[in-house]
């Protein structure tokens, strides 16, 4: 009898870029400021029920704490990592298969699904923030795919990952930095690489000074496992 415990351990949660930056810009310190010293005026505050009714609850706004200004979490993790190593019956202990933990997971709006995931980390950001999947379609070597992007020069670290039962093949992966007037002054580039599941692909630019943009374009595809069997069970149908 075959017997399998899956036990949720962590959870790992890496926020859009763009979602942080639209939080960040929507905090105005100086209407925060304006709110607060409107709230400080008031000699008391309602905080429910209507004015003039019984059921209504008056506070002073002297006990009220000052606004602070918010803390963006770019990315958390809850719970710890383990490993299971062994189990013990009676007198006997049985070690247990190892299992990569990366196989179990759920990614943000994505149950399941394909393609490998691009992350980025830019500069005063200590995590890596998830941008999404490319290479979208691009599921056999006879329909390779292109993606492009461009960063400014905050970018520190882009990260290209597969998540999935699958194997992603990137023919070419290049970052260009440019400055202000578009002059070449960075570029870092890979070639040939194979991502089996859980692999990564890590880019830093080499050059960060006088840089104001980074274009990133990632060439190749991914073939998803059940794809890979039947192309091989087809293979050793047709061997002699």
């Amino acid at each position: 009898m075959n017997a399998a415990v899956v036990v949720p351990i962590r959870i790992d949660f890496r926020r859009h870029r763009q979602e942080l930056e639209s939080i960040a810009n929507r905090f105005d310190p100086a209407l925060n400021r304006a709110m607060e010293a409107f709230f400080r005026a008031q000699s008391s505050i309602r905080v429910w029920g209507e004015e003039g009714s019984r059921q209504a609850v008056w506070k002073p706004a002297s006990v009220f704490p000052s606004p602070r200004t918010p803390r963006i979490e770019t990315a958390y993790t809850y719970g710890p990592r383990l490993s299971l190593v062994s189990a013990i019956s009676e007198n006997a202990e049985i070690p247990l298969r190892p299992f990569d933990p990366s196989r179990i997971f759920m990614v943000a709006n994505f149950e399941t699904g394909s393609c490998p995931f691009l992350y980025t980390r830019h500069e005063g950001e200590p995590d890596l923030l998830k941008v999404g999947r490319v290479l979208k379609s691009a599921s056999s070597p006879y329909n390779p795919g292109v993606y492009e992007a461009s960063f400014d020069g905050s970018l520190r670290e882009i990260v290209i990952q597969e998540e999935e039962l699958e194997t992603t093949y990137l023919s070419k992966v290049s970052l260009v930095g440019r400055d202000i007037h578009g002059v070449v002054l960075d570029h870092v580039s890979v070639s040939d690489v194979s991502l089996g599941i859980g692999g990564a692909l890590t880019l830093r630019p080499a050059r960060t000074e006088h840089v104001a943009s980074y274009e990133l374009r990632i060439e190749g595809y991914y073939v998803p496992i059940g794809s890979a069997l039947l192309e091989a069970a087809s293979r050793d149908r047709m061997a002699p």
